[in-house]
């Protein structure tokens, strides 16, 4: 699980690096706009999702040369859940209202893995993973 997270955060954590703007900001998604070192932009999505057995896992998609293309970041069956809090400049909570004010993201993972031992099942709950990020190459208004 703690690698699995890990990973997660780590795409994060590059990709916050060359936000550029932000396109939506809700508890469950985070979509943007970053830039390359060659100067091009593209899009990147990060999304809680639900497969069809009803389980919670992490997907990042990219749009780049007009093609979307869609990455599992942790599996169903490990996410019990993930929120994404986001902060203006001055770290105070990001009005809804407007995207330019945010400047910072929190992800929180909330992980779940069941397992089988001798006969037996058992599961390993609410270890809880959080990692903030700062958009360092976003204008804001504040």
């Amino acid at each position: 699980m703690a690698s699995k997270s890990r990973y997660a955060l780590e795409y994060l954590s590059r990709d916050s690096i060359t936000v550029t703007d932000v396109k939506r900001a809700q508890s469950d998604r985070f979509w943007f706009v970053v830039e390359d070192p060659d100067g091009n932009s593209y899009e990147v999505r990060y999304q809680r999702q639900t497969d069809n057995k009803g389980k919670v896992y992490l997907a990042r998609r990219t749009r780049e040369s007009g093609s979307w293309k869609w990455d599992t970041l942790i599996d169903p069956g490990l996410l019990k859940n993930v929120e994404f809090t986001y902060y203006d400049s001055q770290d105070a909570a990001a009005r809804s209202s407007s995207l330019d004010d945010v400047k910072k993201v929190n992800v929180r993972l909330e992980m779940e893995s069941s397992f089988g031992t001798e006969g037996r099942s058992m599961t390993q709950a609410d270890t809880i993973y959080s990692a903030r990020y700062v958009l360092r190459n976003r204008a804001t208004s504040n």
